[in-house]
């Protein structure tokens, strides 16, 4: 394991990429582009503060009964990031997209 975790930080140096590294129990942990690779377990996972925020903004907008085109923007904008970790969110994210088509109205809110 640890050949590939080499092999890992000499193509992040020769590309010129800092890496933030945490010892955890799990393993070496590097944080890049805002999402933790677990070499030891060949893994990719979202921060759980990240996690956390992208659930409470489902969860706020979720008990809205209008919400404004750019709060939505956001909204779309920070679960696309979140994509690249949680499986099948595309699929949830497209429906998304499919909201803003409607919006392109003069009303400010969807």
């Amino acid at each position: 394991m640890t050949s590939y975790t080499s092999i890992f930080s000499t193509l992040c140096k020769q590309v010129g990429l800092a890496i933030k590294r945490a010892n955890k129990e799990e393993g070496r942990i590097a944080t890049f582009a805002g999402v933790e690779l677990v070499t030891k377990l060949m893994v990719v996972r979202l921060p759980s503060k990240k996690l956390e925020k992208a659930q409470a903004m489902v969860r706020e907008v979720a008990v809205m009964t209008s919400v404004t085109l750019l709060d939505l923007q956001k909204i779309r904008g920070y679960l696309n990031f979140v994509t690249i970790v949680v499986s099948l969110g595309r699929a949830f994210l497209r429906r998304v997209y499919h909201m803003e088509p409607i919006s392109r109205s003069q009303n400010p809110f969807i």
